[in-house]
């Protein structure tokens, strides 16, 4: 599967996951982000847009990238992450810790 790794600093760089003997690309996902993966579907729907590691923010990583609603997410209804109020177009909505998958 081709993949854009995206780094704290860095240019984005394009590479090729290889799947496990089971077929799983879980293993070469955690490598990459270095612990757990969480899937971010929220920006474009159902499918995981990014592979993150989940536990970013509470293992002190770097915080590589933010990640802003758009107007499919404000149009749906989506909550901020806090749970109080409707998303709208532009709001912050992650911050992005380490090394993502996309």
């Amino acid at each position: 599967m081709k993949a854009a790794v995206i780094e704290h600093g860095q240019e984005i760089k394009m590479v090729d996951i290889e799947q496990d003997g089971s077929g799983s690309y879980l293993s070469a996902l955690q490598s990459l982000v270095g612990g757990n993966v969480e899937a971010i579907d929220a920006l474009y729907g159902d499918s995981p847009l990014l592979w993150v590691n989940e536990e970013g923010i509470l293992s002190a990583l770097t915080p590589s990238r933010a990640l802003y609603t758009n107007k499919r997410m404000e149009n749906l209804g989506y909550l901020s992450r806090d749970g109080d109020h409707v998303v709208k177009d532009g709001e912050l909505y992650a911050i992005i810790f380490r090394t993502a998958v996309a």
